[in-house]
């Protein structure tokens, strides 16, 4: 099993490595700065739309075309292949944090609502733009919660793409 550690952005000015990288769920731009990965996102489209979106993600940094470390433990995990712990470098408010951390607790092959990610219906609607605001696409799970319902809901890359995720850990996670 893959740990996850999450580290918060606090510099003004940081340097980010990039790459495109294909995966079972398709192709994905994962970036990392020298501490952990700092954003993962689906890149079906055009590399450049893909990349302007992470630059609106840090807009003051510099960027490089390099593979790093980081980012190949991070494309490990989407093959479930065995990897070093994985360090994810993220900016987000204390709130988002919190969200995040609490998406990493809930096991492959599982989803949640996002009342119950919340703890309380009234709050579900803030948990659920917490939720929405993860810029680490696949390692924060925002893909395993799910409306009330059991409906699988919106996902920022397609709620088609949420549901072969879903679908393949539920297959796989005993394997």
């Amino acid at each position: 099993m893959t740990t996850l550690h999450i580290i918060p952005i606090e510099e003004q000015l940081l340097t980010i490595s990039y790459s495109f990288n294909a995966t079972r769920f398709g192709k994905v731009l994962i970036a990392s700065t020298s501490k952990g990965v700092c954003y993962i996102a689906f890149a079906d489209g055009d590399e450049k739309e893909a990349f302007a979106e992470l630059e609106k993600q840090f807009p003051n940094a510099v960027y490089g075309i390099i593979r790093d470390e980081f980012q190949q433990n991070a494309l490990h995990i989407f093959e479930e292949q065995d990897t070093q712990p994985v360090t994810l470098h993220v900016k987000g408010t204390p709130f988002q944090l919190a969200v995040w951390k609490k998406l990493l607790e809930i096991p492959a092959g599982n989803v949640l609502s996002y009342a119950a990610l919340a703890g309380d219906v009234k709050f579900a609607r803030a948990v659920g733009t917490a939720v929405a605001a993860n810029p680490v696409a696949y390692l924060i799970p925002c893909h395993r919660v799910v409306k009330s319902n059991g409906e699988t809901g919106n996902y920022h890359w397609g709620s088609d793409r949420k549901a072969a995720i879903i679908h393949w850990e539920a297959t796989n996670k005993n394997n």
